[in-house]
């Protein structure tokens, strides 16, 4: 997300009072923070089950959808790889390196 965007989806999401949307922000903080985590691992950390996290993370595709035509979702997932010492059974969530710097600097997370 560029030119603003990044910053439209933090007021948007910030804006909002539902739990796909706190769920939203708590995992983008957590993701840098941490870099890549598994769902299950991530879904206790945001707070949620992985059941809700999955059902959050569809909501909140319809909202990028809706509020950013042509964009593509801020988060990265990809099956476990056994190389990198991943379970090949999992989902593995990351973001973008180029864009957890820019969350970081629009969101500097206190520890």
């Amino acid at each position: 997300m560029q030119g603003g965007r990044l910053e439209q989806l933090l007021d948007l999401l910030e804006g909002r009072n539902t739990a796909s949307s706190q769920t939203c922000l708590a995992m983008l903080d957590a993701l840098t923070e941490h870099g890549r985590l598994e769902h299950i691992s991530l879904a206790r950390l945001v707070g949620c089950t992985p059941a809700q996290l999955q059902s959050r993370n569809g909501k909140m595709t319809q909202l990028i959808k809706k509020e950013f035509t042509g964009c593509r979702w801020p988060i990265g997932w990809h099956r476990g790889d056994p190389r990198a010492g991943e379970d090949p059974e999992a989902w593995i969530y990351e973001l973008h390196p180029e864009f957890r710097a820019a969350w970081k600097r629009q969101r500097p997370l206190t520890s």
